[in-house]
């Protein structure tokens, strides 16, 4: 039906923002599709079938480039799983969040399956902890560092209920996670 309406969506950004999309800049561009030099876009509207799911899982069945849907696993890819991302995944944009590591395994493999032009970039592990440390520091700490500890805070405590610190600090301890900085920022209490 979207495509019959002729419908399409635009994202764009505050132009106000500058300094702050220049600080984020790659992470706009990889999450986003904006950089300083496009601040917005514009494209059809369009619907994806996510992914098999039951209803026991509680699952996404379908989402809409009107905004993101991101399905996070804490898994290493190989060969069969792109393979899948290539067969069951109709997005028309996907960006692959892995290990530094993996990257360059991944990227490989990206390009032998045909799917290059799907693939917007890599997120890597990296990427992240420089982006949170950027915003945690002096500059951003009161506004965006505050929101994602706080938002981290807040999904631990619904992925862990019970957790108490030496739960946290174990299950940063197995999934091989660096330990947190000491200052009171990032302090787990």
């Amino acid at each position: 039906m979207t495509k019959h309406l002729n419908a399409t969506i635009t994202l764009s950004v505050d132009k106000h923002q500058l300094n702050l999309l220049s600080d984020f800049e790659r992470f706009s561009s990889l999450v986003l599709g904006i950089d300083a030099k496009r601040l917005s876009i514009r494209q059809p509207a369009r619907l994806f079938r996510f992914g098999a799911t039951n209803a026991a899982d509680t699952g996404l069945d379908i989402w809409a480039n009107l905004g993101l849907a991101i399905q996070i696993k804490h898994i290493s890819l190989n060969e069969a799983m792109i393979a899948d991302v290539k067969q069951n995944i109709s997005a028309d944009k996907i960006v692959i969040v892995c290990k530094t590591a993996e990257k360059e395994i991944i990227s490989r493999v990206v390009r032998q399956l045909g799917i290059k032009e799907r693939i917007r970039g890599f997120i890597t592990e990296a990427d992240l902890v420089e982006w949170y440390g950027i915003a945690t520091n002096r500059k951003y700490h009161n506004t965006i560092g505050k929101d994602a500890l706080s938002a981290l805070l807040n999904e631990f405590k619904n992925e862990f209920p019970l957790a108490i610190s030496s739960e946290i600090n174990a299950f940063i301890s197995e999934r091989k996670y660096s330990p947190p900085p000491t200052n009171c920022i990032w302090r787990i209490q």
